[in-house]
């Protein structure tokens, strides 16, 4: 069981991974508009895991908190760490997973979780202080891509690792939040494109995402108005 709230935020990528795996799993979710109940809720270990907070994993009676040592250990689980060889191997792919969610997930938060009516040029300023920096990352991935398997799409060869799972939904998200603007700079990085083309095409996450994926990057009430004053700005 993985337990996350009703958005993508840092539980969507684990979902992308044990849904894309042969693994039955349940994808339990916290209804972000109620989250009162989570919080009266959440120091209950069965509910909040040992830190009070989300996401959670259950694996076999084994409950484990924190997105990257969920991601660590799931990367065990489901089979990765053997396809990624040596330590080095599997230390690069760490890296990659570390910077996706660090540098290319997290940073939503801050501009989301401001207040809806914070001045303009404030949201502005910070929106695109995160676009520039995606599009960094996207550049420097793009490299590491580029040079790390000649086998295959992903980072981890001619199938999907933990990393992939971490990158894709970072250029999912890039483009839910920034649309053409971000598609045109994923487009100056064809390696990348090429990972998220073949990651959309494989059935079980095509299946998931022509179900309907949450398009709320967080859990800001905020999130979808100061969204929507970002309409139309050219990045």
């Amino acid at each position: 069981m993985l337990r996350y709230f009703d958005c993508r935020g840092r539980g969507e990528a684990l979902r992308l991974a044990l849904i894309d795996s042969a693994v039955a799993f349940t994808d339990e979710r916290v209804p972000i508009d109620d989250l009162g109940v989570f919080q009266k809720a959440k120091h209950d270990p069965r509910v909040g895991g040992p830190f009070a907070a989300l996401p959670v994993l259950q694996w076999d009676g084994y409950v484990l908190a924190q997105t990257l040592p969920i991601a660590s250990y799931l990367s065990d689980r489901l089979g990765h760490q053997r396809r990624a060889g040596s330590p080095e191997g599997r230390a690069f792919l760490d890296m990659i997973t570390s910077a996706a969610h660090l540098d290319m997930q997290s940073p939503y938060g801050p501009l989301f979780w401001a207040p809806a009516d914070q001045p303009q040029e404030q949201l502005l300023a910070a929106a695109r202080m995160l676009f520039n920096g995606l599009g960094a990352k996207l550049a420097q991935l793009e490299t590491l891509l580029d040079n790390s398997r000649g086998d295959g799409a992903f980072f981890g060869g001619a199938e999907p690792v933990m990393a992939d799972y971490f990158v894709h939904e970072s250029l999912r998200r890039g483009a839910v939040v920034f649309g053409e603007a971000f598609e045109a700079r994923l487009d100056g990085n064809p390696k990348l494109a090429g990972l998220r083309r073949a990651m959309g095409s494989r059935p079980a996450i095509a299946a998931y995402e022509r179900r309907g994926v949450s398009l709320q990057v967080t859990g800001s009430p905020a999130e979808m108005a100061l969204r929507a004053r970002l309409a139309g700005v050219a990045f």
